[in-house]
């Protein structure tokens, strides 16, 4: 008797990424699509591209689409933060590294060089930061160096 809606959005934290909204309860089960208190890893995932089909898939459109469901109750993959903010803190930390990563290529930053860079000194004081940020700001590199964005994009 429970309504659940399965939401699959794709090569995200890792391939193939799903979260569970329950709209009556209000409550979304997230697993490591979403973290707080800590950094995550991109290791297996990716943090925004285009797929085959031609849509955004990714961290940044997971967190998006979690986002914009009405809930009030999120079950992160670690963490604490289980209320309204608890998506807040992976979401900014994907939308810096999208935006400093972007404009360290566009500042001609070779890939050698994009961890000295690009430090997400926000996150300095989580846990595992030291053992994955740099990870995460190379990775993304890789990912965003021939990134184009949509046009509705270049107006935002």
């Amino acid at each position: 008797g429970v309504k659940m809606e399965y939401v699959s959005v794709g090569n995200s934290h890792s391939e193939n990424d799903y979260f569970l909204y329950l709209p009556d309860d209000k409550v979304i089960l997230v697993g490591d699509l979403v973290m707080n208190g800590r950094v995550t890893s991109n290791r297996d995932g990716q943090v925004l591209a285009i797929n085959e089909e031609g849509k955004p898939e990714g961290q940044i459109p997971a967190i998006e689409a979690i986002k914009a469901r009405d809930w009030n109750n999120i079950v992160p993959g670690h963490g604490f933060l289980v209320d309204k903010n608890g998506a807040d803190e992976a979401e900014l930390y994907f939308r810096l590294i999208k935006e400093r990563v972007l404009a360290a290529i566009d500042d001609d930053v070779d890939q050698g060089d994009i961890t000295k860079v690009v430090t997400l000194d926000e996150f300095i004081d989580k846990d595992l930061y030291w053992l994955l940020s740099a990870k995460n700001v190379y990775r993304a590199y890789e990912e965003l160096e021939m990134y184009e964005p949509p046009e509705d994009e270049d107006e935002e």
